[in-house]
């Protein structure tokens, strides 16, 4: 059974439009972890804009 993800939802700019309000450019970590989901959060973010120095993505089977 699935769980309902609270937070932001996907789409063309869902995770973009959270990262402006809560980060600058160049943070250090962005962490992913959203059930099987994570691609589509990775695709409405801008990440050549954002630059995080690192990323942590769970890896699913």
């Amino acid at each position: 059974m699935r769980h309902p993800v609270s937070g932001p939802t996907p789409g063309p700019s869902g995770y973009d439009a959270e990262l402006r309000r809560y980060a600058r450019p160049g943070f250090d970590l962005l962490k992913v972890d959203v059930e099987g989901r994570e691609a589509g959060v990775l695709a409405s973010a801008d990440l050549a804009y954002w630059r995080p120095r690192a990323l942590s993505v769970p890896a699913r089977p």
